[in-house]
């Protein structure tokens, strides 16, 4: 469970493995999402973002984008939206085609429960009108499905 993946990843940054901290961040602060330990996600969020600004590790769109869902969950859906742009740029700017798509999908989410759908609606068209692979994976799937219905 969630104490098993805390203990692996507590290894890893003990062991200063710091290549792959962003990616086991993600995991664990994912799964303290699930079970809403706000607390812990932020925690292993910060920890993975220290580590990754002294130029350390990959993946870490993928820790702002969840960074964007830990501030959803706080209610602080400006932080969040802030988040989720951040995470798509860096994604796309590495040529992380699918970190990209995943924070583009949390954007158009959000912007659809406010309301701006034609903008979740471009996000989603920006990335998806030249997709030209992977067209079976949950992260396409999921972002199909929400273009679909803002169409």
């Amino acid at each position: 469970g969630l104490g098993q993946m805390a203990g692996a990843y507590d290894e890893i940054v003990a062991a200063r493995d710091f290549g792959f901290v962003p990616y086991y961040a993600t995991l664990l602060a994912d799964a303290h999402l699930h079970v809403v330990d706000l607390d812990g996600a932020s925690r292993v969020i910060d920890e993975a973002l220290a580590i990754a600004e002294a130029g350390q590790g990959f993946f870490v769109p993928e820790v702002h984008r969840l960074r964007g869902d830990l501030a959803l969950a706080r209610g602080q859906r400006a932080t969040a939206l802030a988040d989720y742009r951040k995470a798509r740029s860096m994604a796309s700017s590495q040529g992380a085609r699918s970190l990209a798509l995943r924070a583009a999908t949390s954007e158009a989410r959000l912007l659809v429960e406010s309301g701006e759908h034609h903008d979740a609606l471009r996000v989603l068209d920006s990335l998806l009108s030249d997709w030209n692979e992977g067209f079976q994976t949950r992260d396409v799937l999921t972002a199909e499905t929400l273009r679909g219905r803002l169409r």
